[in-house]
């Protein structure tokens, strides 16, 4: 029998496996797949990271230890958080 890759796959909880278990997605399909959510989630986990910062930054009246220029620091930031925004909305468009 041989496999329908036009339907997405819907084991979704095998996504690790080498070969599709509901059999409609092919192996480089999977594989397209697991480096693709794989390059998201890194996105979203740097994504994360810099709003973490940001928010410290925002709520500590007194800085954090080196960063004596706060608004330089935000700043800095905010520039890393737009490379990995923008890195993830390219992911979702294109890919």
């Amino acid at each position: 029998m041989e496999r329908d890759t036009s339907k997405a796959c819907t084991c979704g909880a095998n996504t690790n496996a080498k070969t599709c278990t509901c059999g409609n997605q092919s192996e480089e399909k999977m594989t397209e797949s697991i480096i693709r959510d794989a390059l998201i989630k890194h996105a979203e986990g740097h994504i994360a990271k810099h709003t973490a910062n940001i928010e410290v930054y925002l709520n500590s009246s007194t800085g954090i230890g080196e960063h004596s220029d706060v608004i330089d620091a935000i700043e800095g930031e905010l520039k890393k958080l737009g490379k990995w925004h923008g890195q993830l909305e390219l992911l979702n468009t294109y890919f």
